[in-house]
């Protein structure tokens, strides 16, 4: 087996058909799990075989009751030593042998997926298409093991993303939530206008949507709908079926007659007041903050009975034609009524035209309700008191989570025109318009015609002229992990933490630290082995939601135009209508942020902001290209620059950046030991990374040779760069933008290397393009006086300059302008790039890397005086794109790069909320320090807040908006 094999993540399209039909798939089997690799066509050949040897005799009378049985006989089958041996596969044999005949059935009774999956496939195993061992390697509590390294179980998962649901929610954010939608119910009522009682909120995977709403439902009355379908099998919380099912089939029938799809909605809110109210009556709660609790709690309880209940009775009856909606209003009104005069509720008559489901006058368990609320996560009391205080805006607020499917659902032979079921819910809702009523809409999808369309696109003429629809909320948490802020001072952190997977989670989206707190969470007690299976299912988890894939499956256009985009950071053509149909894609399935949608929703801000765990994860997903040779990335960025979703503009940068990208990821897989997991977080050293960057032909003048021995040119008696940086590490798994100079300072740069982010300069910076932190000294602290930079020029011009015609020095950028009491200049070099990658021929009598033969004649002090004030500068002028200077361009790949080389910062300039705007600069979609306008009012910005011990200086040389924003509409 070659040594490309053993690296390789997933077998090629043509070993995976060639596995399927082994004639002896065990031994396909151990050769893949001997290269690290369970997942394959081969798991599925090994799996088909013994799945047909043992159901054979069972598949006619397979059921339920046998399941247990079923799968025992297949272990036994399996542990056979006659028929397999398991000294080739030591992860089975320790997992399995150990397990009596009672283990493995109680295996299967405890797990109602596996269980079900396991009647599917001995019913019908030639066309399962899932992959057994996903299942027998599945962990129970008494079985000390790591199982990190296998597939884990579906059920594995759920239970870490539900124990992350769990965790006490940080921020402030479900507050601000509740003052925005209270502001929207009161300009509803200041200005009328259709369909304004209703708002989406719309951002991707991960950002907390239904935990915030959830926490918002602890100070007002809600009714909370989860409309995800079954089949999403690691979402969380589980959805409401009968709801669900209710709303997209029962009500539309086979016929979607419209007026009845309206009228069993009606009966659906209508059948919820009344039954609410009458629970309420009957409970005599001391105020509203305590019935809004106890309302959690019980529906936190019976939920699934509540909802059943409802929609049983639903069907029972004939649905009852109220085209004007005033039953529903009069449900709403009593209901209202009720929640206001609490603790003594009104004597208003309980409609009692529909049965309440019986599970509404069931006696409530006040015992158990007064246990719930001891919950130390939750303070109680200060909700009582939040809660009554909304009641004058607002008493009951309704949320439908996974919302889209009401805009997707169609029916299967349309024989005429039809509004999607969103358009009739909208229609319903709006009858509601003028009581204390608000609806949220809770959706990764990005496509604004389903949820807010703009004026072409409504469904109704009223829609049309309610020209001041909600805009779409995206502030959402981020960055709020546990341990922030971090804290460096002048001691600084030790360069081995900031690379710790529980430190990269910190960052972002809480998805991925909340599933790590159980493990890594202050006071926990688990093992190393349990934290390490954590932390790599965290990364595992990243890596198929930002493909939107499973990890053995084909990668789609989407997927790979996320994990470079991610990486590389892209400014698209915005007058491409294909471009934000693609970026509305990307939001809704491949963990892209929406940052911001204008009141007119004509388009939306969207991005890639820094979060550690995406990026490790999409590095990775590159690495495993780049070794298996699956899909070749710079292929990749070509097809996407030729489709004209890339600006035209920066096309020269954004070839810099591929080129620095590849450079870095060759350094890292070169410098990962044999047995190592490779970890793009880690960093490499600067040394090795410009090895990787340049081309060595092991002459005397090779590129790579000439950039290490070259000497600094701001100085004399300067060491050689190898020397210089001998010791020098860096670390950047994706670029972000700047939108000032703040991060071009040294405790800039400090941010970025902790972060493990390069800069894109801004884009009226001048000398500069490009900003790489480098650590000088790795066996040092990571501090502030250990820090300096790569700073790198980017040109496309055909051809070159003079050497000084671009020149300039850190001085002149003020790179380290805050290093008050660094005493020894010499001792904090830094190094300059200038990539002119526009050139075609380069003159072979010239040398292709520029270097200066002198130093650079700028004193005019006393020059052994001056020398003491000067950083060292390495200086590096590299003309041309090609194989010859740089060593991560193949061969065949020059006419490439030279295809490749043929924005807007203030992603809040259009914001409809002045007064959040502050959590949308919080996701990071450009960094800066200093102010903002949103809607003529100043924002303080500060992308620095989580970085303490450093001061980042405050920018005041920025330009003004007006001078460079313009917003971009698609046509």
């Amino acid at each position: 087996m070659s040594g490309k094999d053993r690296r390789s993540v997933s077998p090629s399209e043509r070993e995976s058909k060639r596995l399927r039909i082994s004639s002896s798939p065990l031994r396909t089997f151990q050769a893949c799990a001997g290269r690290g690799l369970p997942i394959t066509g081969a798991t599925i050949a090994f799996s088909m075989a013994f799945s047909e040897a043992v159901t054979r005799d069972w598949e006619k009378s397979l059921d339920a009751s046998n399941t247990a049985a079923w799968f025992d006989n297949l272990i036994s089958h399996l542990a056979n030593p006659e028929v397999v041996k398991l000294e080739g596969l030591p992860q089975l044999a320790d997992f399995f042998l150990p397990l009596d005949s009672a283990q493995r059935r109680a295996l299967v009774s405890s797990d109602s997926g596996l269980s079900d999956y396991l009647q599917k496939l001995a019913q019908n195993y030639r066309t399962s298409k899932e992959d057994l061992f996903h299942y027998l390697y599945y962990e129970i509590p008494s079985t000390p093991m790591d199982l990190a390294s296998l597939p884990i179980s579906l059920d594995n998962e759920r239970r870490a993303i539900s124990t992350a649901w769990n965790v006490t929610y940080r921020g402030n954010l479900h507050v601000e939530m509740l003052q925005t939608i209270r502001d929207m119910r009161q300009s509803c009522i200041e200005s009328g206008g259709n369909y304004r009682n209703t708002v989406t909120v719309l951002q991707s995977s991960g950002t907390g949507k239904s935990r915030t709403v959830h926490e918002m439902s602890r100070l007002i009355f809600t009714l909370p709908f989860n409309l995800r379908m079954p089949d999403q099998d690691l979402a969380f919380p589980p959805p409401d079926d009968s709801i669900r099912n209710f709303m997209t089939q029962r009500a539309p029938g086979l016929d979607w007659d419209e007026a009845r799809i309206r009228n069993s909605y009606r009966a659906m809110l209508r059948l919820f007041f009344s039954s609410v109210d009458y629970w309420v009556r009957c409970q005599q709660f001391p105020s509203y903050g305590h019935a809004v609790e106890a309302w959690n709690f019980f529906i936190f309880r019976k939920r699934d009975e509540i909802y059943t209940g409802i929609v049983q009775q639903l069907l029972a009856l004939d649905v009852p034609d109220d085209p004007n909606s005033k039953a529903v209003l009069a449900a709403f009104t009593a209901l209202q009524a009720t929640l206001r005069s609490l603790p003594q509720p009104t004597k208003t008559e309980i409609d009692s035209s529909v049965p309440f489901p019986p599970i509404f006058t069931e006696p409530f368990d006040a015992a158990a309700f007064e246990e719930y609320r001891k919950d130390p996560r939750v303070a109680y009391d200060q909700i009582d008191g939040q809660a009554s205080k909304h009641l004058k805006t607002l008493v009951v607020v309704a949320y439908f989570d996974e919302a889209h499917i009401l805009a997707t659902e169609k029916p299967k032979e349309p024989s005429r025109p039809f509004r999607n079921l969103y358009a009739h819910l909208l229609s319903v809702l709006n009858d509601l318009r003028e009581r204390d009523f608000f609806t949220i809409f809770l959706s990764t999808s990005s496509h604004l015609q389903q949820f807010a369309p703009p004026g072409r696109l409504a469904p109704s003429a009223r829609y049309v002229h309610s020209t001041l629809l909600q805009a779409p909320i995206t502030e959402l948490p981020f960055d709020c992990g546990p341990d922030l802020p971090v804290y460096v001072g002048k001691d600084g952190i030790e360069s081995s933490k900031i690379s710790e997977p529980y430190f990269l989670a910190q960052y972002g989206r809480p998805l991925f630290w909340s599933m790590m707190q159980e493990t890594h969470g202050a006071g926990n007690d688990a093992s190393d082995a349990d934290r390490g299976a954590r932390e790599r299912q965290v990364i595992r988890l990243a890596r198929a939601k930002l493909k939107n894939t499973q990890a053995n499956r084909p990668l789609d256009v989407h997927g790979a135009l996320a994990i470079l985009d991610l990486r590389l950071c892209f400014d698209y053509e915005t007058r491409q209508g294909v471009a934000g149909q693609r970026e509305a894609e990307l939001v809704a399935s491949y963990m892209r942020l929406a940052y911001t949608v204008p009141v007119h929703r004509q388009y939306l801000y969207s991005g890639y902001s820094s979060e550690p765990v995406l990026a490790e994860a999409a590095a990775q997903e590159m690495t495993s290209w780049a070794v298996d040779g699956t899909v070749n990335a710079l292929d990749e960025l070509e097809k996407l620059l030729a489709s004209g979703l890339i600006r035209r503009g920066e096309r020269g940068e954004l070839v810099a950046r591929y080129l620095l990208t590849t450079a870095y990821d060759t350094a890292v897989r070169a410098s990962a030991m044999e047995s190592d997991v490779i970890q793009s977080s880690k960093g490499c050293s600067f040394v090795s990374f410009l090895t990787a960057l340049f081309r060595d032909t092991n002459a005397e003048d090779s590129v790579l040779k000439t950039v290490l021995d070259s000497l600094p040119d701001t100085c004399d008696n300067g060491r050689p760069l190898r020397k210089a940086f001998e010791h020098s590490w860096v670390r950047y798994t994706q670029w972000v933008k700047l939108a000032d100079s703040s991060g071009i300072d040294a405790a800039g740069l400090l941010a970025a290397y902790i972060r493990g982010v390069a800069y894109i300069g801004r884009i009226t910076q001048q000398w500069a393009d490009l900003f790489v932190a480098i650590l000088i000294d790795k066996n040092k602290p990571v501090s502030l006086y250990n820090i300096t930079g790569l700073l790198v020029q980017v040109k496309c011009r055909s051809e070159p300059g003079t050497p000084g015609k671009y020149d300039f020095t850190a001085e002149d950028l003020g790179v380290f302008s805050s290093l008050k009491q660094l005493a020894d200049r010499q001792g904090h070099p830094y190094c300059t790039l200038l990539m002119e990658l526009g050139l075609r021929d380069v003159p072979t009598r010239a040398a292709k890397v520029w270097l200066p033969t002198s130093p650079v004649r700028r004193l005019t002090r006393n020059r052994t005086e001056a020398q003491k004030s000067i950083h060292p500068r390495y200086n590096i002028r590299a003309y041309g794109c090609s194989d010859t200077i740089y060593g991560v361009v193949a061969n065949g790949e020059k006419s490439k790069y030279h295809g490749l080389l043929a924005t807007h910062d203030n992603p809040t300039h259009e914001h409809p909320r002045p007064r959040t705007a502050k959590y949308v600069w919080n996701m990071l979609p450009v960094w800066l320090r200093g102010k903002r306008k949103v809607l003529g009012k100043d924002v303080d910005v500060n992308s620095y807040w989580w970085l303490t011990g450093v001061d980042v200086p405050e920018n005041e040389d920025g330009p003004e908006d007006d001078a460079y924003v313009q917003i971009e509409v698609p046509v």
